[in-house]
């Protein structure tokens, strides 16, 4: 039961942080391109769970630490 418990956190937590790295990717790709598309979207739409992170059904980044201490944020390349 407990590996099953685990394996469900660890979907929830990274299909949310997915999530959350998918709209940063989206609105900087929009921004790139938003001069030459009439109408488009302002920025891409977030999926706000702050009431279910509050209930303490997604779990917490401390218990991911180990693994998200492993990635940096990189400087692109602006022409790139």
């Amino acid at each position: 039961m407990t590996g099953l418990q685990n394996l469900t956190d660890d979907v929830i937590f990274f299909s949310h942080l997915l999530c959350k790295d998918l709209t940063i990717h989206g609105n900087k790709v929009l921004d790139k391109y938003k001069s030459q598309f009439k109408g488009t979207l302002e920025n891409i739409h977030a999926i706000e769970l702050s009431h279910e992170k509050t209930a303490g059904l997604i779990p917490s980044d401390e218990q991911y630490s180990d693994w998200l201490s492993g990635f940096q944020t990189q400087k692109q390349d602006k022409n790139a």
